[in-house]
């Protein structure tokens, strides 16, 4: 099971990278800081940060004291990223409580940058290696897995090119992948093995029950004609609202087992226009309202008329409903690259 534990060390961990930030003139908002990142395409070698952002790449290594072991450890990731990505701009660091005096001169002829850390930051013996895991159905997290789905067999570089994320984080979320058993890799191919595990963790790490804000009664006999409507009414009026778990994965494997409801996401302020149009009618067809938690408007679709949350918000959501989704969403992992 993946999950999200804090402990004392990860806190001046955090500390210390503040730190970093703040000598660099660096706004935390403005990048993509990763932990234990391989220095290029599937390399054993690691820096304990790297920071990113649309220009510069920081690679930064962090010591208790500054040592010549340190020193061309750094040497080699200069060496690394130069062969493989020449034309990326990056700077490489040492943060280290102590720094002999004899280091800056090797440091500034080197083109490294020495930062001093401050004696209230304490350097941990493992340095700023993390000590949990992240959620996998993080936005970020769920296109790295997302990307498996659909290649069926892919590279860590191939994902972070093509999902426009950080290698960094690319990396991290397949470890998760392959430590739990997941994923499988051979060379540099990265494939999913086994989704079972992987939907207990969706539906543990992201039940929609939790997500669920409201409901009311539409006056329609079928599910599907309820959904046109109110796709229609979305599109007339204006509200933002789009189907999504078994609404959504049932119209894109046509495996529909909810006849009598409708799932979707709407901002709580359209919701009790809905509720008053609707309220005093007679229905039949019972709509779940949820609230969503990340941007789900841009990649839907229109199918059959009815707005839908894009392939991998669906499965990501149909998950989420547990023991009673998961026939559909082991029907959509099936036919998920041709979606």
């Amino acid at each position: 099971m993946i999950c999200v534990s804090h402990t004392p060390e990860d806190s001046e961990n955090e500390k210390i990278i503040d730190y970093i930030l703040s000598i660099l003139e660096i706004s935390r908002e403005s990048v993509t800081i990763s932990r234990e990142v391989p220095i290029d395409n599937d390399s054993p070698v690691l820096a304990d940060i790297v920071i990113e952002d649309t220009i510069i790449t920081y690679y930064i290594e962090i010591k208790k004291r500054l040592s010549v072991q340190a020193l061309s450890q750094i040497t080699l990731y200069q060496a690394l990223i130069r062969n493989e990505t020449p034309e990326k701009k990056a700077v490489f660091i040492i943060a280290a409580s102590v720094i002999p005096s004899e280091f800056h001169t090797i440091a500034e002829k080197t083109g490294i940058k020495l930062i001093q850390l401050p004696h209230p930051l304490v350097v941990s013996q493992k340095n700023l290696s993390p000590t949990s895991k992240g959620k996998i159905t993080a936005d970020k997290s769920w296109r790295v897995v997302t990307r498996l789905l659909k290649e069926k067999c892919i590279s860590i570089r191939q994902i972070s090119i093509q999902e426009k994320i950080s290698y960094g984080l690319a990396h991290k979320v397949i470890q998760e992948l392959l430590e739990s058993h997941i994923a499988t890799k051979e060379e540099y191919c990265i494939r999913i093995s086994d989704i079972s595990p992987l939907l207990n963790i969706i539906a543990w790490e992201r039940n929609m029950k939790k997500l669920q804000q409201d409901e009311f009664w539409l006056p329609h006999d079928q599910a599907h004609a309820a959904a046109q409507e109110l796709s229609q009414v979305g599109e007339n009026q204006g509200i933002w609202l789009v189907f999504n778990s078994f609404t959504a994965a049932g119209l894109y494997t046509g495996y529909a087992q909810k006849h009598d409801e409708v799932h979707l996401y709407m901002q709580s302020s359209n919701l009790s226009f809905l509720k008053n149009t609707y309220s005093g009618q007679k229905g039949a067809v019972r709509a779940v309202v949820y609230r969503p938690d990340r941007e789900i408007m841009t990649n839907s679709r229109i199918i059959e008329g009815v707005r839908v949350t894009s392939p991998a918000q669906t499965l990501l959501d149909i998950a989420g409903m547990g023991y009673s989704g998961i026939t559909l969403a082991k029907k959509m992992v099936e036919i998920f690259d041709r979606l």
